[in-house]
């Protein structure tokens, strides 16, 4: 058999991967867990848990006090109900978010998890009250109304609101 044919050499494939839910390595006397929380903003979501500091490094599926980064790229809004679902189970008191503050409380997962299933619920109600899940204009009017008393202070709310609709309309016709 003739061996695999690397087109990007200056690419070093992984020396060690994981298959398990967690991987654990210790460095001197500091622990750190890659954990696996199940599909979400990509087939392959990790957070990174600190267990003696209590601390947790999540990227993407959190970002506090802003709705979800326009179209919701590279996620399924359900799936990561339930990885957020997993990272709240997880024992720490302050993450480390990709994008936002440099720090926040763990408040801030259950807040994002609490968005996606209002919107969910907002988009369902508004479709169903304008008749055709094709008038997104209309849907996000409605959405945003429903949806301005709790979140209208965060970040992009107006401006990535229909995005976010729209993609809660895909995975609702779609299943993806």
């Amino acid at each position: 058999m003739k061996p695999a044919i690397r087109p990007r050499h200056d690419i070093i494939p992984a020396g060690q991967t994981f298959t398990d839910d967690k991987y654990v390595l210790t460095l001197g006397n500091q622990t750190l867990e890659l954990i696996y929380v199940g599909p979400s903003h990509g087939h392959g979501m990790l957070v990174t848990r600190l267990p003696k500091e209590r601390l947790l490094h999540v990227v993407d599926i959190v970002t506090p006090r802003r709705i979800g980064f326009r179209g919701l790229p590279e996620t399924s809004p359900q799936d990561s109900i339930k990885a957020l679902r997993r990272v709240e189970a997880l024992g720490f008191d302050r993450i480390v978010p990709g994008h936002g503050p440099a720090s926040a409380s763990k408040s801030e997962v259950t807040a994002i998890r609490e968005y996606l299933e209002d919107l969910t619920k907002a988009v369902t109600n508004a479709t169903q009250k304008i008749g055709n899940p094709y008038a997104v204009d209309q849907i996000t009017e409605l959405v945003k109304v429903d949806l301005r008393p709790k979140y209208g202070h965060w970040g992009e709310f107006d401006a990535w609101m229909m995005l976010n609709v729209d993609r809660i309309i895909l995975e609702q016709r779609l299943g993806f």
